[in-house]
């Protein structure tokens, strides 16, 4: 009989106050020993309840990932190689004086766009070759380190750009 007394009171001194409203919530005897029957029903102010639930959905979804996270865990976007800003000066400065004919070169011009672009594919095969091959280019050169070579292989592969957009 106490315990009913005790949840009415408790009810009673929420309904007194004008601006709240009180949500029943039923919680276990073990929780409150006071109260008596297995379940009885507690009243709990709203404004406080939002509360809580807002910094438990905000707690939850600082978890999740955001856009900024994203986008900095996304790889970055491949560098545009055009013909203008990075093949012209390879090819200046590896096919010089021989395939450069304004260098009195007299072999294959390679110096413009068309040219080079015409070319690329047996530009790759020769210097890739082995030093020591007859074909191999650029001849009484060092061999193409790897990283030019792959900018050779990156500027066929995405569609030969004459220059940047």
């Amino acid at each position: 009989m106490r315990d009913q007394k005790t949840a009415s009171l408790s009810h009673k001194a929420f309904q007194n106050q004008p601006t709240e409203f009180a949500i029943p919530i039923c919680i276990p005897h073990f929780v409150i020993p006071q109260l008596s029957p297995k379940f009885s029903k507690i009243y709990i102010v709203r404004k406080p309840l939002i509360i809580v639930a807002s910094i438990l959905v905000v707690g939850t979804l600082s978890y999740c990932g955001s856009s900024k996270k994203t986008a900095a865990s996304a790889p970055p976007a491949k560098p545009v190689i055009a013909y203008t800003t990075d093949i012209a000066a390879v090819i200046d400065a590896k096919c010089s004086p021989c395939h450069i004919p304004a260098k009195n070169g007299n072999k294959k011009p390679l110096d413009t766009y068309a040219s080079v672009k015409a070319n690329i594919d047996d530009i790759l095969v020769r210097v890739q070759l082995d030093s020591t091959h007859n074909d191999f280019m650029p001849r009484k050169k060092p061999r193409l380190d790897e990283a030019t070579i792959s900018l050779l292989k990156e500027w066929k592969a995405n569609g030969m750009l004459e220059s940047k957009p």
